[in-house]
């Protein structure tokens, strides 16, 4: 076996590791039944032709999705679409629960924006204290859709791992 197959073979298998972990969370992946009470955080997942809507967290420098705290007397949709909207200025409807983290303290939901064709190419965060800028990025290529290469490590890397899944069952990559 090859150098390149055998560290292929090991991402993988961690990768599947990393999965089945998430997955034996009896309340880690889709369900809807969320206890506001015990919610941290919530954001969007906003898939487009060309990759996610990402933000560049202006605190640590990393890119990351549409997240943030949960407030007293929030759902955790109300929690994910209005971070959503301060930190891509996307108005969205929240759908179902993609992901749930933190033994379910942490909640990813399928959201699509509300006007019916976005201006992606000029996302504007409403708040620029924790977002420095807003964009489409392709989990793959780590571009944006004008070709732009984004440098910005990860917050969270293995979401990138889960959103390449998605994205690649969805657009094959060449």
């Amino acid at each position: 076996m090859s150098a390149s197959r055998a560290i292929a073979a090991v991402l993988v298998i961690i990768l599947f590791a990393a999965f089945a972990t998430i997955a034996s969370n009896d309340n880690a992946l889709a369900g809807d039944e969320v206890n506001p009470d015990h919610i941290d955080a919530a954001g969007c997942i906003i898939e487009t032709p060309h990759g996610y809507v990402m933000g560049i967290n202006r605190l640590i420098n990393r890119l990351q999705l549409p997240i943030g705290s949960h407030m007293d007397g929030e759902s955790s949709r109300d929690t994910a679409a209005r971070e959503t909207l301060e930190e891509t200025g996307l108005k969205v409807i929240v759908e179902d629960v993609a992901i749930k983290l933190d033994e379910s303290r942490v909640i990813f939901y399928i959201c699509v924006p509300i006007a019916s064709d976005p201006d992606y190419a000029n996302l504007k965060p409403i708040d620029r204290v924790e977002v420095s800028r807003a964009m489409v990025v392709n989990p793959f290529t780590l571009t944006t859709p004008d070709g732009e290469s984004i440098e910005t490590k990860w917050r969270f890397p293995a979401m990138r791992w889960l959103l390449k899944l998605w994205f690649g069952s969805k657009h094959p990559q060449s």
